[in-house]
């Protein structure tokens, strides 16, 4: 079975490391429709900070532990988020992913920007959901082979 890393650095630096993927998701997130990154690169700096304590302290961390139930909600409520801004346009009998057509704001190009923050949004929930799976699924197989292997036996 796998054990917690146990290091006293990495134990005293794993707050302030989350705490910066985690400011930097969000920067990369909401920065991602002017320049470089978004929804993915942000989902996937979101989905470390949450794997990171898991690999560090194991499930006894004092920091915020998704289930994997929780991750695959997350996963599919991130791909709702993106469904509903881009079906959004042609329910309002605009084309597929029109922006402008979600009425947030009163001014298009708030329409436009907000509904890209939207969907990157969704991308990164669905993103961070699924990092978080995957992990999970993972930590469960390498167990399972760990706890499985038979106990070698002495030559006769």
């Amino acid at each position: 079975m796998i054990q917690p890393f146990e290091s006293v650095m990495m134990r005293t630096l794993l707050g302030p490391m989350v705490a910066a993927l985690q400011i930097f998701a969000l920067y990369v997130v909401v920065h991602g429709h002017y320049s470089p990154g978004g929804g993915f690169q942000g989902g996937v700096l979101f989905g470390a900070s949450i794997v990171l304590p898991l690999l560090v302290q194991g499930r006894r961390s004092g920091f915020f532990v998704l289930s994997q139930r929780a991750a695959i909600v997350m996963a599919a409520g991130g791909v709702l988020v993106f469904l509903a801004f881009g079906l959004f346009g042609p329910l309002a009998g605009q084309p597929v992913l029109d922006y402008a057509a979600v009425p947030l704001s009163d001014y298009p190009a708030y329409r436009r920007s907000l509904s890209i923050l939207g969907i990157e949004i969704g991308v990164t929930m669905a993103v961070a959901g699924s990092v978080v799976s995957i992990f999970y699924i993972l930590y469960e197989e390498v167990n399972v082979e760990t706890d499985s292997k038979p106990a070698t036996e002495e030559p006769r």
